[in-house]
């Protein structure tokens, strides 16, 4: 049987405005997936939509797990912070303290606070035809590891480190590399032994594409509609990248809307990191422009953190991250904190969506005093 924890009761008066906007888009088959609104760590809104499993009819349930693409940033903000509170990577410190093979004009400049803040001058690895086509042959997560982290090294600067800020995966995935070279276990190991373990994330992995068309609690993909409504499959179709099951420090991975609370209360209750440790990585340290490419409504207080991002409404604080694959689709993510008024608010969907209004009306409601009317 599918894991399917309890729904919320009745949507209180406060947050329905924000039920009826998610049922409509829905109902239009713009948007497939949970939402999850939760006060003190008690879920006050949480609902699914649409399929996960189109041929085999598995609808959508609060417990199903879908992709999140960059939402997994935040667990190589986590995995940082841990190594950097006990002494063991220096946040300010070059690639080259910890990783060999890379240029000098990267072993020697860019480091570990720059690439979190995107600031590196590194690109997107994945852009690489040469990824592009080695990613449909891997067969292990040591394979694909071993790839990735040349194609990384063999690729120059953008801008010079420090300068300008350019999203980059790269710098997130020799991140990655940093933690399994610091820890000594593959990037997946530490995370489910120091992330996904003490936050009590039992539904939360790396998978591999034989495991995810298997179970029933793993949503698949689809791509936008067709002429005549269908969505593409994007799990099963023909000329897909093959997933190895292995962990990548620039996002990825699988989770459910409950686990991703429950990393939201981890977070805030010291179980992954110290106070001081946790204000430093979800703390903003470089503006992001309305200009630059973001996952954050915009506004004059929108910031890039280690792994997490910052952004201020009506004066209050919001940290996390999303995640979305718009080509060829099939992902759209988020998870939000509001620390001080102690809501945290889940989204996934299997679906590409621009989740930028879903945002903005969770953002308004959640930072307004009607929020639990």
């Amino acid at each position: 049987m599918a894991y399917d924890p309890a729904v919320s009761g009745p949507v209180t008066t406060g947050l329905r405005a924000y039920s009826q906007f998610v049922a409509q888009q829905a109902a239009a088959d713009q948007f497939s997936g949970t939402v999850l609104l939760a006060r003190r760590g008690r879920p006050v809104l949480a609902r699914s939509w649409g399929m996960a499993d189109k041929e085999r009819s598995i609808p959508n349930r609060v417990g199903t797990m879908f992709g999140l693409a960059s939402l997994g940033k935040i667990f190589t903000g986590l995995a940082i912070g841990q190594l950097a509170a006990r002494g063991a990577v220096d946040l300010f410190a070059t690639v080259g303290a910890y990783l060999d093979g890379f240029p000098a004009e990267i072993a020697g400049n860019v480091t570990v606070q720059q690439m979190f803040t995107h600031t590196s001058g590194m690109g997107n690895y994945m852009n690489s035809p040469v990824w592009q086509q080695e990613a449909r042959s891997w067969t292990t997560p040591a394979q694909e590891f071993a790839d990735t982290m040349s194609i990384i090294r063999q690729s120059g600067l953008q801008f010079a480190p420090g300068t300008a800020y350019g999203y980059s995966n790269s710098g997130y995935y020799t991140l990655g590399a940093i933690v399994a070279q610091v820890s000594g276990q593959p990037l997946g190991d530490y995370l489910s032994a120091h992330v996904f373990g003490p936050a009590g994330m039992t539904h939360t992995g790396n998978y591999t594409t034989a495991q995810i068309l298997a179970s029933p609690d793993i949503a698949h993909a689809y791509g936008p509609p067709q002429a005549d409504g269908s969505r593409v499959d994007l799990t099963t179709a023909p000329g897909q990248f093959i997933s190895t099951g292995g962990a990548s420090g620039a996002g990825g991975g699988y989770s459910s809307a409950p686990d991703l609370l429950g990393l939201a209360l981890a977070l805030n209750s010291g179980k992954l990191l110290d106070p001081g440790h946790t204000q430093v990585i979800t703390t903003g340290k470089y503006p992001i422009s309305p200009t630059d490419t973001s996952d954050q409504p915009s506004g004059p207080s929108v910031m890039v953190c280690y792994g997490f991002e910052e952004r201020v409404v009506n004066n209050h604080r919001i940290f996390g991250h999303g995640g979305a694959s718009p080509l060829p689709g099939g992902i759209a993510t988020d998870l939000s904190v509001y620390a001080d008024v102690d809501w945290a608010a889940v989204l996934l969907s299997n679906y590409y969506v621009n989740t930028l209004p879903y945002l903005e009306l969770e953002d308004r409601i959640l930072t307004s005093k009607g929020a639990l009317a």
